[in-house]
């Protein structure tokens, strides 16, 4: 016995809409009139007892701010007894408001990345806090963000049909703050069983009427029904179609079962998707009823059948005589598992070690030696996660086995810029730093044509298919091109460099250009010429010197000097306006031009027409 005693006065119960008095007595007269609960740790209480300070009369189980949580109002006393009859009204009032009132929305923010290691395009995946209808789904790049969180510690999950799902634990968002870097890798679940029904029914076992039919499939040219001949019969206890052999679910942790369906199915009449650990003692997974006129798709996840060590697969139909329509089809059954571990980067070969033989593979892939990678393969060589694979690749997965072979890191300084430059027959490096690796494409000539110096001690591999030529440089103990100009290679003259991608000693990209250098003094004829007002002057000089561009008259004299100055080697262009050095026009006529060097001179007539 005794009065209500207001624990928490700022609570909505206690203040809204109606300010509640701090006691409320009771009219005990009885047992069942009044009680005291003890609240349990994730409760609070609004008012408490007087004979039991410590527990409560009115006790909120809402433990926190997330909508979906539980809102709980429990009251130990007969409201009836309430000796206020207007605090009745008044906290019967509060308490609904309460329970009814949408809670605000949280501010934080989750985002991350989600990569399919199988494709480029990441779009599609459903990223979602657990516990909560809190989620968001993947863009193109893979990127997602879930606005709108409340403060706390959640398990966040990643899923598409397909692939496996993946969990992140104990990620903590707060108010007005982003939680960043919440990232994924999805692999491809492996297809361990496949029937599109154009190999006749050998992996089924089936019940009479269930057949093969070609008068409608998903994918050309037939399908599994179960009444080929036309519309079903009545059967309660249902024919089916079973799995002839068991599939193997040993290791696995998830799975997924997949097929395209349509259906006329009568009033009462049921289409049921079955598993078995056993093929004696079946397990509904899905239940399908009514009429589905169109080819569906249907993802059904098995995650809860894997520890079984085998598993039948069933389609059953129950029917009874009242309604007996076309019935059910089935198309492109297949059973989808995880390949039992998770997979790593650079384990190309999938063999548990990172080791030069995943090297090999990756170097014979970017060489287009050998069958093209697989999905998984492809993931597991793309070392820095750019949906390419390429020497930056191979530079990384070298790293990797150094590292965990405690060989120390290279100390040198990298590069950050790079030039390739061709001077005839010879290819160099130019750069500000270190390189650890280079990969060249070339279109035209002949691979046997390519001579790498001794100079050179990276690793060298070649390919060439058609006109295309593919050149890996790339060390597997560390060594480098050093800074500064180095001689590559020798190549053809018909060989042109179609693309480089220079690596520094990270693995990451160089900023690279190519240029083609001449290899001896050219002055070329102006153009136009003819020429008003202006014309082009163009010049190869194979090296650097000082140089000297000069216009004359028919008589000699000196009209204009265009260029006098230091050349580094390369390709030039100038434009003259047909201005002396005054800067006066000159008249019409014929003129000359010459560039000067140290052991080089070259004279050409131009006109100018006014």
């Amino acid at each position: 016995e005794g009065a209500l005693n207001q624990i928490l006065p700022e609570h909505p119960i206690s203040s809204l809409p109606n300010t509640i008095p701090a006691t409320l007595n009771i009219n005990y007269s009885s047992y069942g009139d009044e009680d005291a609960s003890h609240p349990l740790s994730d409760a609070y209480i609004v008012y408490n007892t007087t004979g039991e300070p410590a527990d409560g009369g009115i006790i909120v189980y809402d433990d926190n701010d997330i909508p979906v949580s539980a809102q709980i109002v429990f009251y130990s006393f007969a409201f009836s007894k309430l000796g206020d009859t207007n605090s009745r009204k008044d906290i019967l009032e509060n308490t609904v408001l309460y329970l009814t009132t949408p809670e605000i929305l949280g501010t934080g923010i989750v985002t991350g990345n989600v990569d399919l290691i199988d494709v480029e395009v990441d779009a599609g995946v459903k990223v979602e806090i657990l516990g909560t209808n809190y989620s968001a789904f993947t863009d193109a790049s893979g990127d997602y963000t879930i606005n709108n969180v409340y403060p706390g510690n959640f398990s966040v999950r990643a899923s598409k049909p397909g692939y496996t799902s993946q969990i992140v634990t104990d990620i903590a968002v707060e108010n007005d703050l982003t939680t960043e870097n919440v990232d994924f890798f999805l692999q491809p679940l492996l297809v361990v069983f496949f029937d599109d029904f154009e190999n006749g029914i050998s992996q089924w076992n089936l019940d009479n009427p269930w057949g093969l039919t070609g008068s409608s499939y998903f994918s050309a040219t037939h399908s599994l029904t179960d009444s080929p001949e036309g519309n079903y019969t009545g059967n309660p206890t249902g024919w089916s179609a079973s799995t002839a052999v068991p599939i193997n679910m040993e290791e696995c942790a998830q799975g997924l079962l997949r097929f395209w369906h349509k259906y006329e199915l009568g009033v009462g009449d049921i289409a049921s998707v079955e598993v078995s650990g056993d093929g004696s003692f079946w397990e509904i997974v899905k239940t399908f009823s009514g009429i589905q006129e169109n080819w569906e798709l249907v993802n059904l996840n098995l995650d809860s059948y894997t520890s079984y060590d085998f598993l039948w697969l069933r389609f059953r139909m129950s029917a009874n005589t009242i309604d007996n329509l076309d019935g059910w089809y089935i198309d492109n059954v297949e059973v989808m598992l995880d390949a039992g571990s998770a997979l790593v980067k650079g384990d190309i070969n999938q063999d548990g070690n990172i080791d030069v033989a995943d090297v090999v593979k990756e170097v014979n892939f970017i060489l287009n030696a050998g069958e093209p990678p697989t999905p998984v393969e492809f993931w597991c060589a793309d070392i820095n996660g750019d949906h390419q694979i390429n020497v930056l690749d191979v530079v990384e997965l070298v790293r990797i086995i150094l590292n965990e072979k405690g060989i120390a890191k290279r100390t040198g300084k990298s590069a950050t810029k790079c030039e390739i430059i061709r001077r005839g027959d010879m290819l160099y490096c130019n750069s500000n730093g270190d390189i650890a690796g280079l990969e060249i494409h070339f279109i035209g000539g002949d691979k046997n044509s390519i001579i790498i110096p001794p100079e050179v001690v990276l690793e060298s591999a070649v390919s060439q298919k058609n006109d295309q030529t593919i050149i890996l440089l790339y060390s597997l103990d560390e060594k480098v091109l050093p800074a500064g100009e180095n001689a590559l290679m020798t190549i053809s003259e018909g060989m042109k460099v179609k693309s480089v991608i220079v690596s520094d000693l990270l693995g990451r990209k160089i900023e690279t250009c190519v240029r083609e250098l001449p290899t001896r003094f050219t002055l070329y004829q102006n153009y136009p010429n003819p020429f008003n007002p202006t014309t082009k002057i163009a010049f190869d000089i194979p090296k650097s010197t000082h140089a000297t561009l000069t216009v004359y008259d028919m008589l000699g004299r000196e009209v204009n000097v265009l260029k006098d100055g230091f050349f580094e080697a390369g390709n030039y262009e100038v434009v003259w306006d047909g201005r002396n050095s005054y800067g006066t026009q000159v008249a019409s006529g014929i003129y000359f031009y010459s560039i000067k060097s140290v052991g080089f001179e070259k004279i050409r007539k131009m006109v100018l027409v006014r």
